[in-house]
């Protein structure tokens, strides 16, 4: 298993798959229509790498990787090559992580689709940047330095009959809806140039993908500027959840919402359904108890969570000006 999955994924300037990607970036750029309609992001954490004991391994003893990325479910595909896998451009972007000290990201990246390719009963499905990762370089005392070439998601069914293995996550070759919800491993790729054509893979496990919040337009005290908000004030603080094009307010579930430091909820228990904004479509109106907030003199912006009817988990942020503070 592990021979073929280094085969597959190995990325490199010499390599079969390198060329390929090299093929897939300059077919996207002809025919740029690969992005989708409704593009997600998602946030990810690992554990910490399960082996140590040797470098670059070492370098990250206790440092779990977590950072945030893009999918497009429907993103088009971009070829079928290596044969039994089909791969889509723009599947995955605005990558970006970070462990320890160290970060690293890309614009543009690789969804990959393999069903029941590994002994023809497995599924594959695996993410990776693309061809401009922006990756780091970190230095080991007595081998050198390991710079980051490449950074892959990988979720792999489980042998068939193991009960401990990973289920059957894919039904056919096109992009799941979502990512995988079971836990995967995320893989570090690095080269060193005392080593040539050795490549060293750092292995995180454990690694679970979360749907970031959908970040809304929040207005504490519409139609006043500044927001100034007296903290020992027993009057309610009015906030808006706005309207736009891609998000509508009406459906943000009142009794879900939280707004402060604490934070605080709706104080009564409903929404006041308006136009704020003035721009002739409806806004969602709330009101916090100031002192439920625990906002205190200094505090200059204020976060907003709540979820949709439907359960979409929603975030969104406003400045404030704390006032008659000694």
């Amino acid at each position: 298993m592990n021979r073929v999955q280094i085969n597959l994924e190995r990325r490199g300037s010499g390599s079969f798959f390198g060329i390929t990607l090299l093929s897939i970036f300059l077919l996207f750029m002809m025919n740029n229509n690969v992005f989708a309609q409704a593009p997600v992001t998602y946030n990810f954490t690992t554990d910490v790498p399960g082996f140590t004991g040797g470098c670059p391994a070492c370098l990250f003893v206790g440092q779990p990787v977590s950072g945030s990325f893009v999918y497009d479910s429907e993103a088009a595909l971009t070829t079928t090559v290596p044969p039994g896998f089909s791969i889509y451009l723009g599947g995955i972007s605005n990558w970006s992580g970070s462990v320890g000290d160290n970060s690293f990201s890309d614009d543009l990246g690789l969804a990959l689709v393999g069903d029941d390719v590994i002994a023809g009963t497995r599924d594959l499905f695996r993410f990776t940047p693309g061809m401009f990762l922006n990756g780091f370089a970190i230095d080991e005392v007595n081998s050198g330095t390991y710079t980051l070439v490449d950074v892959r998601m990988l979720w792999l069914e489980g042998v068939p009959g193991d009960p401990n293995g990973l289920p059957d996550f894919l039904m056919g070759q096109t992009l799941p809806t979502e990512p995988p919800d079971i836990p995967g491993r995320l893989f570090l790729d690095f080269e060193n140039p005392l080593f040539p054509g050795i490549p060293f893979s750092v292995v995180f496990e454990n690694l679970i993908v979360t749907r970031a919040p959908t970040p809304v337009t929040i207005d504490i005290k519409p139609g006043k500027t500044p927001n100034s908000v007296n903290p020992v004030s027993s009057q309610h603080i009015p906030v808006a959840i706005i309207t736009t094009d891609t998000f509508d307010a009406v459906q943000v579930d009142p009794l879900s919402v939280t707004f402060g430091v604490l934070p605080a909820c709706e104080v009564h228990a409903r929404g006041h359904i308006k136009d704020i904004d003035g721009d002739g479509d409806a806004d969602l109106l709330l009101h916090f108890n100031t002192q439920e907030t625990d906002i205190t003199c200094g505090d200059t912006e204020i976060l907003l969570l709540g979820q949709t009817f439907d359960g979409e988990s929603i975030t969104g942020s406003d400045i404030i000006n704390t006032v008659n503070c000694p």
